[in-house]
């Protein structure tokens, strides 16, 4: 994909990132958003959409490493990479680090698949790059199925923060 806006390109790279270049089990959900290199955790089972966190089947797939990617300047990263976030950041190099300007990241708060890095861990990764926390969006839409549970679920455990933006502060 490439934007209308000359200033502003966009590339899409249909690989599967992780951290280090190799073979690993792709745990494949019958919601196939929610696939990941991570198992999905039983003990959350409730909060997901019914089926959506149900392993459907587990590839062997190929990775790549972003530090192994010939890859040109990057100003900004967004990543919603199902726990695997922590793992490909510290696959960048300094390099790379000091031409990014902002970060979008899905950051859980919750071990929603089993062995992830949580928000704490993430967020103190890139405060160590220079970022700091702009703001936090969350989202339920595939957590929960109905606005009922979602009300419940807010009132029972407050917002379920998933998005965080960092912005450099030099």
């Amino acid at each position: 994909y490439k934007s209308s806006n000359k200033l502003i390109t966009e590339k899409y790279l249909p690989i599967i990132l992780s951290g280090k270049t190799g073979k690993r089990k792709m745990h494949i959900l019958k919601g196939e958003s929610g696939s990941s290199l991570y198992k999905p955790n039983k003990k959350w089972k409730e909060f997901w959409i019914e089926g959506y966190s149900e392993v459907n089947r587990i590839e062997e797939v190929d990775t790549r490493a972003i530090g192994d990617l010939n890859l040109p300047r990057f100003h900004m990263i967004k990543a919603d990479i199902q726990g695997a976030e922590l793992e490909v950041f510290k696959g960048i190099t300094t390099e790379k680090w000091d031409d990014v300007v902002g970060v979008e990241v899905e950051a859980s708060f919750w071990d929603s698949y089993e062995g992830i890095c949580l928000f704490p861990d993430i967020h103190s990764y890139l405060e160590s790059k220079g970022f700091a926390l702009i703001g936090l969006r969350p989202s339920y839409s595939f957590l929960i199925n109905g606005k009922e549970k979602i009300a419940n679920h807010k009132e029972r455990y407050g917002d379920v923060e998933r998005h965080t933006f960092m912005g450099k502060t030099s």
